[in-house]
């Protein structure tokens, strides 16, 4: 993948997924940034009906290296509402 990316630095690269496959697809674009596979790339994540993953850290963590970011729910949907939104939980 090193390589390909070294090749072709204009490109830009879409990540995108459908329901538990959106949930994967951020964990992917997470691993691919924070290992610098994609530092010189245009990236762009798409997913749709996606449950919610990680807190506010995790997605603050590599969301700025990304050029857009864009999640498409239904609001009646319930998988893409879990888990709950609970604003300043706090363990322990």
């Amino acid at each position: 993948m090193t390589k390909l990316s070294e090749l072709y630095k204009d490109y830009r690269v879409v990540f995108t997924g459908h329901s538990l496959g959106g949930a994967l697809t951020l964990h992917a674009v997470a691993d691919a940034l924070l290992c610098g596979i994609l530092k010189d790339h245009d990236v762009y994540v798409y997913t749709f009906g996606q449950p919610r993953v990680g807190n506010a850290a995790f997605l603050n963590l590599f969301t700025p290296y990304l050029k857009g970011y864009y999640r498409v729910v239904h609001y009646k949907d319930m998988v893409a509402h879990i888990p709950p939104c609970i604003p300043n939980l706090h363990s322990g």
